[in-house]
């Protein structure tokens, strides 16, 4: 059965059958109905590198702030500064790129922030006091903050109607591994006997790998179909590339539906429009009010820890830390990812903050 024109334009058409075999179909129809496939475990790894990344290069600065204020006999605002100076420039890459990837597209985007970020890494590890420390870790937060929003959107806009919570979440989860990895790595070079400096150098400029690998990886993907079809008008072009990136699973269609143009929105529009404030409101608010808890005590642990247990050595308290997150938070991320499709969006997150 072919879908009329209206009927797939608003999405409310009959569902395609496996592979999209249609005559005729919007590429928002032939991703919503795709089968689950191995195109959509290539995005995720595609896109998780990206979490993976950024978990990796926030948190290895927890220990990297412990060494350089013994080193460079750093005040405690100061070591505030390496810190936090990344969060502040993943604040504001965030909105820069977020802006830019609906401009220019999510694919001129993704490498850029990557190469950002492999320039703060490698930048940071070559540091010779203080002020290059926390200038160049402020530019690798900006290749984060673009990562973030670009990643999430890539992988939203490449998932399947029933799996798209899932797939979404797994990609988050990534960000486990990043936050597993990062203190391993730290125990293994603080174990090695090369000494503090080299150390944290070492910690820093291997954040520059994972992000070498998201620049390669991203070339391998096309432009978001969604985006072609529905930003810019190419949706011939987007399903021809969608086929081919699928390897057939999903199925190019004799004719594309041209999905409606999708009007750009202003700031000011969005924040008077009171449906979009609540959105933003009832998701972003919560994002902000889980990130004040979630990044405050992560990269606060070694500090805390210090209170806690002031006579440990470094390489116990990161041990413990790697403890925290193996114990509690790949778990979590696993319990979310598998289940959050069946208990619903909204009833997992408020069990989340409830146990928060």
């Amino acid at each position: 059965m072919e879908s009329s024109p209206v009927q797939a334009a608003n999405g409310s058409g009959p569902a395609l059958p496996p592979g999209g075999l249609v005559a005729a179909a919007t590429v928002s129809d032939m991703l919503n109905e795709a089968p689950r496939s191995g195109f959509h475990r290539r995005a995720v790894v595609i896109s998780g590198m990206g979490f993976f990344t950024d978990a990796y290069d926030l948190f290895v600065i927890s220990t990297v702030a412990v060494l350089v204020k013994s080193q460079w006999h750093l005040s405690t605002n100061k070591t505030s500064w390496v810190a936090g100076s990344t969060i502040l420039g993943a604040f504001i890459g965030a909105f820069l790129f977020g802006r830019i990837a609906d401009v220019l597209g999510r694919k001129s985007v993704y490498a850029l922030v990557a190469a950002i970020m492999i320039v703060g890494a490698l930048s940071s590890a070559f540091a010779n006091g203080f002020e290059w420390l926390v200038v160049t870790r402020f530019i690798l937060g900006l290749g984060i903050g673009g990562d973030y929003p670009v990643s999430a959107v890539l992988m939203s806009e490449y998932a399947n109607r029933d799996d798209r919570g899932r797939l979404v979440g797994l990609v988050f989860s990534m960000q486990a591994v990043g936050l597993i990895v990062g203190p391993l790595v730290g125990l293994v070079l603080l174990s090695s006997g090369i000494g503090d400096n080299m150390t944290w150098r070492l910690l820093l400029g291997l954040g520059a790998v994972p992000a070498a690998a998201v620049v390669y990886l991203r070339t391998k993907i096309p432009e978001s179909p969604r985006f072609q079809s529905s930003m810019r008008g190419k949706s011939d072009q987007a399903a021809r590339e969608l086929a081919k990136f699928s390897a057939g699973v999903i199925h190019e269609p004799t004719a594309v539906i041209e999905t409606p143009r999708v009007p750009r929105v202003s700031l000011r529009q969005m924040l008077s429009d009171r449906r979009i404030l609540m959105l933003l409101l009832g998701t972003a608010g919560s994002w902000f009010l889980f990130d004040y808890a979630y990044y405050g005590n992560t990269l606060s642990l070694p500090a805390i820890l210090n209170d806690v247990a002031p006579n440990a050595t470094l390489v116990t308290k990161l041990a413990w830390s790697l403890g925290v997150f193996v114990v509690f938070a790949a778990p979590g991320y696993l319990l979310a990812f598998t289940k959050m499709d069946r208990i619903g969006h909204r009833r997992l997150q408020l069990t989340g903050f409830a146990m928060m």
